[in-house]
């Protein structure tokens, strides 16, 4: 499984190895790469952080500012390329509290004086804006049907990591029926393995759709220089016919990719069949981000950062 970091929406470095769980209990990127200058450039000020598997976001970590230590591992054995590469370990550290409440006060403070900011200034303030709004958009989650009918999985950073992990377990597994997991304001049941695997399909959809969504918004608004249109800039202004057209095709593409590596784990499994709730293919934006309209992002220059 290729796995590669995106950092601030410039950088990609390989990494050598990537398990979400345990980046979640210690935030170290394991990167393919011996030029230690460049990683402590590209990692000394941080703005958003996206992990790829086989060209799937399967994480974005926009809770990282910079690095606490960079360590040498020498060479070690890469199972994708099956051979030993150069190797430095990258841990990542947390906003310091006080600049996350200066961040916090900084967003919801109504008393911003446009007025003494330049275009580019307003245009930095607009896309943090929309950055906010794109995280908040993939946090509320997706509808999956189930045996109780609709239910509502929310999708912060940690229910994204466990529905990774269990979609994982189901598809290596085909033997494996259900697997324990909860929607939201529901107790802890075992859900059939076809439901899970939805649900990460949803997922996966639903991050494609807000991080591209967002990303085209702020290079769309990059390109504005109207002052008073670079002001009514918000998470549902509409993409122009040039952007919403490159959209649609990254939703398509993202869908097909997205099946096509559940066929090719399931195939002839009989773990998932054609009443499987699959996502749809209606790329159209909408405001309320449920089911369409992207800290990340995918596969255009700059994806929810900066």
């Amino acid at each position: 499984m290729r796995s590669y970091v995106l950092v601030n929406n410039q950088e990609t470095y390989t990494l050598v190895k990537f398990s979400a769980q345990d980046f979640a209990n210690d935030p170290v990127l394991y990167l393919q790469t011996d030029y230690l200058h460049g990683v402590k450039e590209n990692f000394k000020k941080i703005t958003a952080i996206q992990v790829f598997q086989n060209d799937i976001s399967v994480g974005l970590y926009e809770i990282y500012d910079t690095y606490s230590d960079i360590t040498d591992c020498g060479a070690q054995y890469n199972e994708d390329v099956n051979q030993f590469v150069d190797c430095l370990a990258v841990r990542l550290t947390k906003n310091n509290l006080a600049e996350q409440v200066q961040s916090l006060q900084d967003i919801v403070n109504p008393v911003i004086d446009f007025n003494t900011m330049s275009d580019e200034e307003i245009k930095t303030y607009k896309k943090g804006v929309l950055n906010s709004t794109c995280t908040a958009e993939i946090s509320k989650g997706v509808q999956i049907e189930t045996d109780k009918g609709t239910e509502t999985f929310s999708l912060e950073q940690h229910d994204q990591n466990n529905i990774s992990s269990l979609c994982l377990t189901a598809m290596q597994n085909p033997a494996v029926a259900y697997l324990p997991y909860h929607s939201n304001g529901n107790e802890c049941r075992m859900f059939p393995a076809k439901v899970i695997i939805s649900l990460y399909l949803q997922m996966q959809l639903k991050i494609t759709q807000e991080t591209t969504k967002c990303n085209l918004l702020r290079v769309q608004l990059d390109g504005e220089t109207d002052r008073n249109t670079i002001m009514s800039y918000t998470y549902d202004t509409p993409l122009n016919e040039s952007y919403q057209a490159q959209y649609n095709e990254i939703i398509a593409n993202t869908l097909e990719i997205i099946q096509g590596l559940i066929a090719g784990f399931m195939g002839g499994s009989g773990t998932t069949d054609d009443s499987d709730n699959t996502p749809d293919t209606d790329t159209s934006t909408s405001e309320s981000g449920d089911s369409d309209g992207e800290n990340t992002e995918t596969t255009t220059k700059d994806t929810t950062a900066n």
